[in-house]
């Protein structure tokens, strides 16, 4: 169990997975991974995207991008005042 936790950054003390900020600032935690989090993250966004162009168009992967940077705006917010 220890070695596979030691594949996860750890979060900051004071918040809990529980918090909506969390999921958000980590794509459901995908952004936790090591190594390279930022491109786990990005890749775990990807199918998301997709699908989002295919329902929605192009116009709705703008919206929904607009969305998600609004969202992670937050939750970093809430993530760097722990930090």
């Amino acid at each position: 169990m220890a070695r596979l936790m030691a594949r996860f950054h750890k979060i900051p003390a004071g918040l809990t997975g529980k918090l909506p900020a969390i999921w958000v600032a980590t794509f459901f935690g995908s952004g936790l991974l090591r190594p390279a989090s930022g491109t786990w993250g990005s890749l775990a966004a990807l199918p998301v995207g997709y699908v989002l162009y295919v329902v929605a168009g192009f116009g709705g992967l703008v919206v929904g991008a607009g969305i998600a940077y609004a969202l992670g705006m937050w939750a970093s917010d809430i993530w760097l005042q722990h930090d």
